[in-house]
């Protein structure tokens, strides 16, 4: 069982505060937390966190310091912890350095609690650790049990993370949705159960500047879902009593093949099924169309999200657990 930091005794102590940094939008969430640590106040917080994969690399185009003007003042910003290698590495002797300029250590991280880092994973064996409210919300929002018909629709790429959890998640769902780089790799290459009546694939899709059938269309060369499959998840949604989303339906960086992730972003919100969206492009999506406030729960999770509801269990939650 994780301890929230609503149970930590606070006053006066130096606070080792984890976030992570990829997207504005996921600094903005995490701001509560800050201003609640702030109002008990302790004695210091020091922000450690990451922002993309410079794989060890110093570089000014991963460096955390253009965010500190977004902190309150006072609080220390510690440079980008993936320009020490240790840290991917879950080196024990950073987790140790990191662990030495605090009293208490608090995960605000939960789109990180899948990697085995040395600031996820190590420096609970040097301080008691608590979640931050963001992460307690979290797993106290994916915990619930959900109604049923449970339909999750999952796009984006990181094939090789997504598809393994997306087979495990078949046996708990009544329909599976794909799109995204996802569906081009099942559509090439039959790498899941798609005879099966759960899952969804694309009939229809846009390549390039024209909309065909998915079996008129080179493998990989599906950049959006066409407007035949966009009905087609469609109907399957107005179906859902819970829906769990995560990755958009194309290649959804180029302007020109973002309509089917609208599209299904506009269903989603209009549905009247409990709804938990995660991912950056997702949420951009309901941002663009200004439906945010439609969805029931925004995840500061990516990969965590899906991760969490496969296996039940987080690396970064088991190692709170175990020090809370």
């Amino acid at each position: 069982m994780i301890q929230s930091i609503k149970k930590a005794n606070l006053a006066n102590k130096r606070v080792l505060l984890r976030l992570d940094f990829n997207g504005f939008w996921r600094l903005k969430m995490v701001l509560p937390t800050i201003h609640y640590l702030l109002t008990k106040k302790v004695k210091k917080i020091i922000i450690i966190g990451h922002i993309g994969r410079p794989k060890g690399k110093i570089s000014q185009k991963f460096s955390l310091m253009r965010f500190k003007k977004c902190l309150p003042h006072g609080v220390e910003l510690r440079e980008n912890l993936r320009f020490d290698l240790r840290e991917v590495k879950n080196d024990l002797s950073l987790a140790k350095e990191l662990a030495s300029l605090a009293d208490i250590f608090v995960n605000e991280s939960f789109s990180v609690c899948h990697r085995k880092h040395a600031s996820i994973v190590g420096i609970p064996n040097y301080l008691p650790s608590y979640a931050g409210l963001i992460l307690e919300q979290e797993i106290k929002v994916l915990n619930k049990k959900f109604k049923r018909p449970i339909i999750y629709i999952i796009g984006g790429a990181k094939v090789e993370t997504k598809l393994p959890l997306a087979k495990i998640l078949l046996k708990k769902c009544d329909h599976m949705l794909l799109g995204g780089l996802i569906a081009n790799v099942v559509l090439e290459n039959h790498q899941m159960e798609i005879t099966s009546t759960k899952v969804h694939l694309p009939v229809d899709a846009v390549c390039y500047n024209k909309t065909c059938a998915v079996g008129a269309i080179e493998p990989r060369k599906i950049l959006d879902i066409g407007p035949d499959t966009v009905a087609l998840f469609s109907d399957v949604i107005g179906q859902a009593k819970t829906i769990i989303w995560n990755g958009p339906m194309g290649m959804f960086e180029n302007k020109k093949y973002q309509q089917g992730t609208l599209s299904i972003a506009k269903k989603v919100a209009s549905s009247n099924a409990y709804s938990i969206i995660g991912g950056g492009e997702t949420i951009f999506a309901l941002e663009k169309l200004r439906l945010v406030s439609k969805i029931n729960h925004i995840s500061i999770g990516g990969g965590a999200l899906l991760d969490y509801l496969a296996k039940n269990k987080l690396p970064g939650i088991e190692a709170l657990s175990k020090r809370s």
